[in-house]
């Protein structure tokens, strides 16, 4: 965090930079770190820039760990559907779209999601897990088995093949 916030004062008007710091305040949930990123975002981009939609969704869902309020979920919701559409290449909001579908109980739609996340790159073990353990939830254990199958046969995606087998162990051994 230190190093992306030198970086915002040496470059106070990049995007980029502040879109760095936010992703460091994020994975380290220092939420009022995340939140002047935000703001620095809006200032740049807009409150219906992508980036902000997204940043302003992501530090929600941290605020709230897990348990938003019906309203709370919507206004994500629509932020991320915001997102998927300004910029469909994106994996990140369907990663989090996914979660959201997944918090409102609205689980085939998670499942796309999280199919749509893995289309496009996402091999974050914890999406990993939640897609397969849905698969498999939702009864169709030959689609999680051929899922994670074919993910095995593109190692050269992951950093470490190890991954897709820690999304197994996530979502089938607990």
């Amino acid at each position: 965090i230190q190093l992306t916030n030198r970086m915002c004062e040496l470059r106070p008007r990049e995007l980029e930079t502040w879109l760095s710091h936010l992703e460091a305040a994020t994975s380290a949930r220092r939420l009022e770190e995340a939140e002047t990123a935000l703001q620095r975002i809006r200032s740049l981009e807009g409150t219906s820039g992508p980036s902000w939609m997204l940043g302003r969704a992501i530090v929600d869902l941290l605020r709230a760990d897990g348990s938003l309020a019906p309203e709370d979920l919507r206004k994500v919701d629509q932020l991320l559907t915001g997102v998927t559409q300004q910029r469909p290449e994106w994996p990140r909001p369907h990663r989090y779209l996914g979660r959201i579908q997944e918090l409102d109980g609205r689980f085939e739609d998670a499942i796309r999601s999280y199919s749509r996340a893995v289309e496009l790159g996402d091999r974050d073990p914890l999406v990993l897990s939640r897609y397969l353990a849905l698969l498999n939830e939702l009864e169709q254990s030959e689609t999680a088995e051929s899922v994670a199958r074919q993910l095995l046969l593109e190692p050269e995606k992951f950093r470490d093949v190890r991954e897709i087998r820690l999304a197994w162990r996530l979502a089938f051994d607990t």
